[in-house]
């Protein structure tokens, strides 16, 4: 598989400088590979970060952020998803966006939200 564009990858741990907020952030991208025989390049990216306050554990949120694309014959598709999860005492809230497009122009949106019970504590 060729290697059109460099990969990269990332991970730290950032606490504020009274150490009260841990942030964590993880990127990753595989750069655009391309296929061997059928020629389709591809690339992945993925972004997270989470944060949280040592004096309050529901201060807790997460964040990512997923994109694929795929490219052949002058045709290329993205797909990208977003997520973030926050907690309240009795919940975890998720919010989640999926978008598509083909050649820039976007085909497909689409947003949930979506509370779940916190039962198993």
């Amino acid at each position: 598989y060729e290697q059109r564009t460099p990969s990269a990858a990332s991970r730290m741990i950032d606490r504020s400088g009274d150490g009260s907020t841990v942030t964590t952030t993880i990127i990753s991208d595989t750069g655009e590979i391309v296929h061997p025989t059928n020629g389709m390049v591809w690339r992945e990216t993925h972004a997270s970060v989470a944060s949280i306050r040592a004096d309050d554990p529901l201060s807790f949120e997460c964040a990512e952020v997923v994109t694929v694309m795929r490219r052949r014959a002058g045709v290329q598709t993205d797909a990208t998803a977003r997520c973030r999860l926050t907690a309240t005492a009795s919940d975890w809230h998720v919010d989640a966006e999926l978008t598509a497009s083909e050649d820039g122009h976007v085909v497909f949106e689409r947003a949930w939200h979506s509370d779940i019970e916190r039962d198993h504590q």
